[in-house]
């Protein structure tokens, strides 16, 4: 389930009042985002899902505030694992997230990995979700675009760094909060600024 909410990313830190993330450059930041339950009984459970404000999402997730999605209200709380950011427009975020969730109907998939994802019960678990993910970064439709991977948890990273396949080169992995995936797009963004100015002096 996506969150259409039109909203920046926040930035916060523990001690201070959220600030609102914004810029010229991308005032409608979009992300693809993997959840991970907390709940005792409920180790690896996981959702995949989208959003303009990965702070904001998560606390709609675990029932902070108003609009989380059903299907992650008995499985609550939850870690934002994974924010997967750096798509042309929020349409093409929203592809990604589906083919995520769905690997078994996507065409993407069916003709590179025939019969690799079969839409298991076990396909919705986070091994499985960050295998997906994975695999769809080598894929012709998603290979090529400047995506950046964020992962907040060490686990995640570890599963996702045991797969023989490593992303390509040019997509950027980070590690740190949830909070930090403002700070690297606001770099980022920096760094987008500065090659415009190099090509127009």
């Amino acid at each position: 389930m996506t969150d259409d909410t039109p909203a920046s990313i926040s930035l916060q830190a523990a001690d201070t009042v959220p600030q609102p993330f914004t810029s010229q450059l991308s005032p409608t930041f979009y992300g693809c985002y993997l959840l991970s339950s907390l709940k005792v009984g409920c180790t690896n459970h996981a959702y995949v899902g989208s959003t303009p404000d990965p702070v904001r999402r998560l606390r709609q997730h675990n029932g902070e505030i108003k609009g989380g999605a059903k299907k992650t209200e008995k499985k609550r709380p939850w870690d934002m694992v994974v924010v997967v950011y750096g798509f042309p427009n929020k349409y093409a975020a929203l592809q990604f997230e589906w083919a995520w969730q769905k690997p078994h109907l996507s065409r993407h998939f069916t003709a590179a990995y025939p019969g690799a994802y079969k839409g298991t019960r076990k396909e919705m678990m986070l091994p499985i979700k960050l295998r997906v993910l994975s695999d769809m970064l080598h894929l012709e439709q998603w290979s090529r675009w400047p995506l950046h991977i964020h992962f907040t948890s060490t686990v995640a990273a570890s599963i996702f760094g045991q797969f023989p396949s490593a992303p390509p080169r040019h997509i950027g992995i980070a590690h740190g909060t949830l909070v930090e995936v403002g700070r690297d797009i606001r770099k980022e963004e920096g760094n987008v600024i500065l090659l415009i100015i190099c090509h127009t002096i």
